[in-house]
């Protein structure tokens, strides 16, 4: 069984680079945490918005990405 992990990625105001992955869109991605459930990740997200912190002020855009990670990674 695989489980995943759900990635709090940020990028530039209206890229849609995280995804979509197509080298005409690219940009500059960060990680900002990497959680275990859904729940933990949109509520980071959440709280980043809910403080303007992190340079979402200034355009800074934050988002949960889901990946699979294979049996026993975790």
């Amino acid at each position: 069984m695989s489980e995943h992990i759900y990635i709090v990625m940020s990028y530039p105001e209206d890229s849609d680079y995280p995804f979509s992955r197509h080298v005409s869109s690219e940009c500059i991605t960060n990680i900002y945490s990497i959680h275990r459930t859904m729940h933990e990740a949109v509520t980071t997200v959440h709280e980043i918005y809910e403080k303007q912190i992190l340079g979402v002020k200034y355009g800074t855009e934050y988002a949960v990405i889901k990946k699979k990670v294979k049996d026993g990674l975790l």
